[in-house]
């Protein structure tokens, strides 16, 4: 008999939370399977204890954490919590598509995979459902490729408990939004796992987006958690497009310009975005490549303001 332990971290997740747990616990689950449920309530001052206090279901475990100490911090204190041969990561607001999702996830295991990670889509015509689209497509195509590194998220992936345990779990140290799953990612990737990308194991993206809300975690990563994963995996960072507009990683006078750009245009591309996104008669790539430059000069004014740990 074995057993999945999902960990979901949840802040102020009243409208997606009760969702999520109605569907994980309602999956079928294979012969031999067992799947229980971890919530950890990462401090948070809406109705998520409330939502969750209606499930009565045995499986459901919630950790109520008194104060935020951010997504690594509160899926470190769930999987503490576990007792199973594998730990099942989600997003709160990440909805598995399928009702053979643990079929996929256990098939894989089963053959000897110590990583599982799958696509991250999202329902509906609109333009994030397209949005989303582009940026999965690009991560799949990562993926086929075997590099791993830029293709994984923990939005969806499986791995070993005892392989989470051996590199030390999550780094509390990154108490803001980014790069706390990068960070995992690397150090599991380091003990040469086999790791898998598992199409079947989809999960759509439920939580309404707005360009702000996008860009501003865009800009918070560059500020505060960058600085850390770039200290701790240098050649990583530089590899990733968040190095490129990295202005500390770029020579003195390209730097000081781009630092200049993001403080200037961020908010009035961040602006221009919301407006393209509302119009219907913008072609959709326009609006997408605006979206992306707005998130892009977000970071960089992340990175122009941003203070070290």
């Amino acid at each position: 008999m074995h057993r999945i332990d999902v960990i979901v971290p949840a802040y102020n997740a009243a409208q997606t939370v009760h969702a999520l747990v109605t569907r994980v616990l309602s999956l079928p689950v294979p012969e031999n399977w067992q799947v229980s449920m971890i919530i950890a309530n990462d401090g948070s001052n809406d109705d998520t204890a409330d939502r969750l206090k209606t499930v009565l279901n045995p499986r459901l475990d919630v950790v109520e954490l008194t104060e935020r100490g951010g997504r690594a911090n509160a899926r470190n204190q769930a999987a503490q919590r576990a007792r199973g041969d594998y730990l099942l990561f989600l997003d709160v607001d990440c909805l598995p598509a399928q009702e053979t999702f643990f079929d996929a996830l256990a098939r894989q295991a089963c053959n000897g995979a110590d990583v599982v990670y799958g696509p991250i889509g999202r329902s509906g015509n609109g333009f994030w459902s397209r949005y989303v689209e582009s940026v999965e497509h690009r991560r799949r195509l990562k993926a086929e490729q075997g590099d791993h590194s830029a293709a994984a998220a923990t939005g969806i992936i499986l791995i070993r408990r005892d392989l989470f345990e051996d590199v030390g779990g999550f780094d509390d140290r990154y108490l803001f939004y980014g790069f706390e799953d990068k960070d995992l990612i690397e150090r599991v990737l380091a003990q040469a796992p086999c790791i898998v990308f598992e199409p079947g194991a989809l999960v759509l993206h439920q939580s309404i987006i707005t360009v702000a809300e996008y860009c501003d975690k865009s800009r918070e990563a560059g500020r505060w958690t960058a600085p850390l994963f770039r200290s701790l995996h240098p050649e990583t960072y530089s590899r990733m497009p968040y190095g490129r507009l990295d202005p500390d990683l770029a020579p003195f006078l390209l730097g000081s310009i781009m630092r200049v750009l993001g403080i200037a245009l961020a908010d009035k591309a961040v602006d221009l975005a919301t407006w393209l996104v509302d119009c219907t008669k913008v072609p959709w790539h326009a609006t997408a490549l605006t979206v992306r430059l707005a998130a892009a000069l977000s970071y960089m004014a992340g990175c122009a303001d941003r203070k070290q740990y």
